[in-house]
Order: C-alpha cells, then sequence, then structure tokens
C-alpha cells in the first residue's frame, strides 16, 4: 500500500482536492517503485477524480499492469488508464456489459461480493491467474481501508508532507471499519525512512502479515 498524506493524516481536503500534497521528488520515487511491482491498482474514485495513466516513468523503469476497481463499470472507456492495452478491470460479476472497455483493450476481471463491496482475497487470487503477483496499491482511503481491514496489505509506503489540512470532512489516508483498540491495530517492522526535500516516506513490513519463521 503507497499513499501520499499532510502532516494530520489527510490525502485530500473536505472538497477532494488533493494535488499535490507531496513534492515532486516523492512523486518521482513513486515511479520508481510501481517499476518493481507487477501491478498498480486504483479505485474507481482515483479513476474519475485524477485521471492517471498509471505508467513507470522512471529512466529505465517498466509499466506495471495497471489494475482499476470499478464495480459497476462507472468509469469512461475513455481514461487514459485504457490508453495502453491489458488494463485489468475488477468489477462485480453480475455487471456484463464490458464492450466499450474490451474495444480499448481492456481485461475483464468478475469478482464475487461481500458486505465490504467487491471481495478483496478473491480479486487478488484472479490478479494472480493473471501472472501478477505482487500488487502496489495506490488506491484512496476506502479501497486501503478495506485491504487494511482484511489484512492483505504486508507492506506500506507512507509519504508524509509536513503540512495540516484539517477539517473533519477532509479525506483520511485509511478509512475502513478500523480497530477497536490500540492493541488490535497493524504495525511496521523493518521500517526505513528516507527524506525527499521536506517530504519523508516511512516504509515497512506489517507485522500480522510476515510469513510464520
Amino acid at each position: 500500500a503507497k499513499w501520499a498524506m499532510s502532516l494530520d493524516g489527510k490525502i485530500a481536503t473536505r472538497t477532494g482536492d488533493s494535488a499535490w500534497i507531496t513534492n515532486e521528488a516523492s512523486r518521482a520515487h513513486v515511479h520508481t517503485l510501481r517499476a518493481e511491482y507487477d501491478a498498480v491498482l486504483v479505485g474507481t474514485r482515483t479513476l474519475l477524480a485524477d485521471d492517471p495513466r498509471l505508467t513507470c516513468r522512471a529512466e529505465g523503469g517498466r509499466d506495471p499492469v495497471r489494475v482499476v476497481i470499478d464495480a459497476e463499470l462507472r468509469a469512461a472507456a475513455s481514461s487514459r488508464v485504457f490508453d495502453l492495452p491489458g488494463t485489468i478491470v475488477a468489477h462485480d460479476r453480475s455487471v456484463t456489459d464490458f464492450a466499450a472497455f474490451a474495444a480499448r483493450g481492456a481485461v475483464s476481471l468478475p469478482v464475487g461480493t461481500d458486505a465490504h463491496g467487491l471481495a478483496l482475497g478473491e480479486l487478488l487470487a484472479g490478479l494472480r491467474d493473471h501472472d501478477v503477483m505482487s500488487v502496489l496499491v495506490e488506491g484512496g482511503g476506502a479501497i486501503l481501508g478495506s485491504l487494511f481491514d482484511a489484512k492483505l496489505v504486508d507492506r506500506v509506503y507512507a509519504f508524509v508532507s509536513p503540512r495540516v489540512i484539517g477539517g473533519r470532512n477532509a479525506v483520511p489516508a485509511v478509512a475502513g471499519e478500523g480497530v477497536s483498540k490500540i492493541l488490535e491495530s497493524l504495525k511496521l517492522v523493518d521500517t526505513q525512512v528516507e527524506r525527499f526535500g521536506e517530504d519523508l516516506m516511512i516504509a515497512g513490513d506489517v507485522e500480522s502479515c510476515l510469513p510464520d519463521s
């Protein structure tokens, strides 16, 4: 999981504005990270708000497979993420009108649902069937929260900008249900801190997701 946030843990203001929380050096490093993963994943809200390409612009880097979670196929087939063929669209298996996306070279990944939306474990298993073995999730707070709730995150890259956004209705970095007690919270281990200008990147493995020794 990767996100960029303010010092008070926000990824967007109460109006949804998020460009840009972190600086150019931090954003350049994200492209280096993309080259290390088989795929990069976002949700519908990110796609609609930012219209990202999800390519790798690092020198010598390779483009990851682009994955979009779009349960109801609300995104436009003209979105830039479909400029390169092979973008995988995970959607509710009851939604079958995929023709416009297929015409752009997109790949359908029908997924079942659970109480929280698309079944994320099934989604990840489906990506494995497409030879995707590692995923960098750059989604918003809702997707990140769901993944953390399901304990499906094993590494974190958190970019922190020394600015305060504030606002009870501003968008948090990680939403979802969360834990009820601090002792239940997920902890990062083997952490590294790297500086990009005034920004900091804190990276580490999620302790509860580490394989048994």
